[in-house]
């Protein structure tokens, strides 16, 4: 019984350790690009990572618009705002000065180009840090200038011709659930239940069959209910872990 007890105790460990280390709950950012000739017709998508200092960074949140390149807020409302009404998706690549005047001026909610703006792409080459949470663009997310370049001959403002083509941008941050990586544990914890029923059953056989009745005690027949109910605590984490994402680990698996 003391070694199976370890043996339950090491999985859950193993579990908990694939839940810390392989990221069960995750994030990701997707920008898909359509012709706008053809609106059923993606182009190109592309994976980035997401901009974690977001107040809605747990939710998932869908944005469409067109892609500006805008290095400076100038850029964004000469080539891109006042040309065509339309929301934005903004590829900045990252300046200290340019960068914090666009955001300083995103939080503007009386201002109209301000609104018409649904997300931002940081061209970086680092992990981005900040010691505040945004709120505006509702979409925000990191990449890296190769990963910005494939999406520059789809802005708006780079275009040879935006009349002739133009393209629509959906521009998502989404909840991905990496639960794969238990289903090796999952089964492990239906066996360990029934061995620990073997095990009350074998003890309640010894006990009724084996021993005679005057010499039972009842102590004896109490602690029957061990293995039962050790059988009960396993299998309950079992469905537990079978159930993954769970319950509190992260409001947006359930939007």
């Amino acid at each position: 019984m003391a070694l199976l007890a370890c043996l339950q105790a090491f999985t859950l460990q193993t579990a908990m350790a694939y839940s810390k280390y392989n990221r069960l709950v995750d994030y990701r950012d997707r920008v898909t690009v359509y012709d706008s000739n053809e609106p059923t017709k993606s182009v190109y998508s592309i994976d980035l990572m997401s901009f974690p200092y977001m107040t809605n960074f747990e939710f998932n949140n869908t944005e469409t618009g067109m892609i500006c390149w805008a290095k400076s807020w100038a850029i964004y409302t000469e080539e891109c705002y006042d040309k065509v009404a339309s929301n934005w998706i903004l590829i900045n690549e990252f300046d200290k000065n340019f960068t914090n005047e666009m955001i300083d001026k995103i939080r503007n909610v009386t201002d109209p180009a301000a609104n018409a703006i649904v997300g931002l792409i940081f061209e970086t080459n680092s992990v981005m840090t900040s010691e505040s949470l945004y709120s505006r663009p509702p979409v925000m997310s990191e990449a890296t200038p190769g990963d910005c370049n494939t999406l520059k001959p789809y802005a708006y403002n780079k275009l040879e011709d935006p009349t002739d083509q133009s393209y629509k941008t959906k521009y998502q941050h989404f909840f991905v659930a990496n639960c794969g990586v238990l289903d090796a544990i999952v089964p492990t914890y239906f066996v360990y239940t029934a061995m620990w029923l073997v095990t009350a059953g074998v003890a309640a056989a010894y006990l009724y069959f084996i021993i005679p009745s005057e010499s039972r005690l009842s102590l004896q027949k109490s602690l029957l209910l061990l293995p039962a109910l050790k059988a009960l605590e396993v299998f309950l984490q079992g469905i537990w872990l079978s159930y993954c994402p769970w319950v509190g680990m992260d409001n947006s698996a359930y939007q």
